[in-house]
Formats: C-alpha cells, sequence, structure tokens
C-alpha cells in the first residue's frame, strides 16, 4: 500500500512538473483538489519536483550547446549551396558555376537571410487599369510564351480580375468640362 502511495505521488508531482492543474490530477486520480495540495506541499514532493526541474534546466542547456555547436556545421552546408566552383577544363579554361539547382540555391540563400534576421519585406503592386477579357487573355499568353508566369508554389500573384462596372469616361472628354 505505502509503495503505492508512493508511486501515485510520484506521477502526481510529475504531472504537475508537466504543468497540469490540481483540477485534472484531482480528477485522474480520484482525489479532491484539497487533498492533491496537500500532496504537492510534502517536502519530499518538492524535493522531487525541484530535481525534475533541475534536470530539464541541465537538458535544455545541453540542447542549446549542442545547436550552437551544428550551428555553424549548418551555415557551411548551406554554403556550398550559394558558393560557386570553379572548374578547369581539357583545355585550362576556368568555368565557374553553381552546381545546385536554382530553387535549392534560393531555399539556401533565403533561410541564411531569415535565420539572420533579414526578412523579406513583403510587396505588393496594385495597378489600376481598365482592360478587356481579351486583353487579359492576351496578356496571360504573351506571359506564358516568356516564361514569365510565376510557379504555382510560390508567392507571387501573376493573375488579373475583370471587374464589371460603368465605362470611364475619356479624359479627353473630362478637360472639356472644365
Amino acid at each position: 500500500m505505502l509503495d503505492e502511495i508512493k508511486a501515485r505521488n510520484k506521477q502526481i508531482a510529475l504531472m504537475s512538473f508537466e504543468g497540469s492543474t490540481t483540477a485534472e490530477i484531482a480528477m485522474k486520480f480520484k482525489l479532491t483538489s484539497v487533498s492533491v495540495n496537500q500532496i504537492l506541499r510534502d517536502p519530499l514532493i518538492k524535493s522531487s519536483i525541484s530535481s525534475l526541474q533541475d534536470k530539464a534546466q541541465e537538458n535544455a542547456i545541453k540542447v542549446r550547446k549542442r545547436i550552437s555547436e551544428l550551428s555553424m556545421k549548418s551555415l557551411d552546408v548551406m554554403e556550398k549551396f550559394v558558393t560557386p566552383v570553379e572548374e578547369v577544363d581539357e583545355e585550362g579554361n576556368v568555368k565557374t558555376f553553381i552546381p545546385y539547382d536554382q530553387k535549392i540555391q534560393f531555399a539556401a540563400a533565403k533561410d541564411m537571410l531569415d535565420r539572420a534576421g533579414h526578412k523579406p519585406q513583403e510587396t505588393r503592386i496594385e495597378i489600376s487599369h481598365t482592360l478587356t477579357t481579351d486583353d487579359i487573355a492576351e496578356l496571360k499568353q504573351r506571359a506564358a510564351a516568356a516564361g514569365a508566369l510565376a510557379p504555382k508554389d510560390t508567392d507571387i500573384v501573376v493573375d488579373s480580375n475583370v471587374v464589371v462596372g460603368q465605362p470611364l469616361e475619356d479624359e479627353d472628354e473630362d478637360e472639356d468640362d472644365s
């Protein structure tokens, strides 16, 4: 019986350490909140919780240290994706190129800048111009032919909306009215 109480109290201490409320602990063990509070005030339980907190702090410090150690290695790996490579051909000509796909290069460069605190500025350009449906279709065809359409997986929007409304008056007519 005493071993069961000890085991239960350790579980209560663990749940408290993990952030469970007194009411949640009481419900799980079919106790009253008052009983749970009494258990949590016990010096041995307080010591157990303190020990768990110390271990968690030690682990957090070890993780931070390990991340710090790996960050330089990670940066070196990412640097490979954006650093040009020189290669000499049989004729002695030096060719400089980046051996990775441009999407990989871009993602690596963007990630390095983001981690350094240089987030990209969000840019939104709004152009108001009256176009017909045929004009819009032609623009889309020309953009597709030129390879200027944005890939589907980017945040770039290359599209337009047709707003149906009153036709705009010519500027010449506006000048005549004044």
